[in-house]
């Protein structure tokens, strides 16, 4: 396979745009406003729930109330009825005035009762009420909390999508340079390997698997054409090629070995048998 400086150049530039769309997805992906969002979510459910049972129990104590003023009122009527024929002479007989009396003191005591019981009613709803504006208060400062952190979160996304469509575009220009079978062979090896499709090396040092490089483990000098590269291995993912220079990388299922470009004519070539 041949391959000319310029495109093995160019392949390099096409592993740095997919290395910059590889880190913008993982950016995307583990942006902090993720895991506050799910947090925020999980505390606002909790403090709704709260509001839901303090409702309830305001929905509840509000009508115990409203039942125990009507009990009252009606307890306050008879006794204003006994009070009026008490109080008009109509009855003359002595046994019906001691029984009315009588009633007058039970109508009382029953109306004491019925005041205690709507007291500590009116005590509770206070309570179940202040309870229920705390959490309506909380819901309202999470809520906030939650509206700013996806206000965040939206305007990163958009920042990384215009990253994302930028470098997605100057990608589609790098690889319209370089041949289908090589690109072709990138893109399985990348795939393979992590992303990782092609690096340089410099200084005898692999820029794909970090390694010093020395005969025969690296060969890719012009005055030895190269016949291997990188084997080490942590070298399975990596290309080596000289400076300026772009190299191809595959694994081979029995030796580990990779393909390596020749320097100056820029071929390819493939382990010797």
């Amino acid at each position: 396979m041949k391959a000319d400086p310029i495109v093995q150049a160019v392949l390099l530039e096409l592993q740095s745009k997919d290395s910059i769309l590889a880190q913008l997805q993982h950016r995307k992906k583990t942006l902090p406003e993720h895991a506050q969002i799910v947090d925020l979510e999980a505390k606002f459910k909790e403090i709704d729930g709260h509001r839901i049972e303090a409702e309830t129990k305001v929905s509840d104590l509000t009508r115990e109330q409203k039942k125990a003023d009507a009990e009252v009122e009606m307890v306050k009527a008879r006794r204003a009825r006994d009070e009026e024929r008490l109080n008009s002479g109509a009855i003359s007989n002595p046994k019906d005035l001691e029984s009315l009396q009588r009633e007058l003191v039970a109508l009382e005591r029953r109306i004491s009762t019925l005041e205690d019981a709507e007291l500590e009613v009116m005590e509770a709803l206070e309570a179940a009420q202040t309870e229920l504006d705390a959490a309506l208060g909380d819901l309202h400062a999470v809520k906030t909390d939650l509206d700013q952190v996806v206000a965040a979160r939206d305007a990163a996304l958009v920042v990384i999508e215009e990253q994302t469509a930028g470098a997605q575009d100057e990608r589609e220009s790098s690889a319209a340079g370089i041949p289908a079978d090589l690109m072709a062979l990138y893109d399985k090896i990348r795939g393979q390997y992590g992303g990782l499709g092609a690096a340089a090396l410099r200084a005898r040092r692999c820029e794909g698997c970090r390694l010093g490089s020395t005969e025969p483990i690296c060969v890719s000098w012009p005055e030895r054409p190269p016949t291997r590269s990188c084997a080490a291995p942590s070298a399975r993912a990596s290309w080596c090629a000289p400076p300026n220079q772009a190299c191809d990388r595959t694994g081979h299922p029995r030796s580990r070995r990779r393909l390596a470009w020749q320097p100056g004519a820029g071929v390819v070539r493939g382990p010797d048998p």
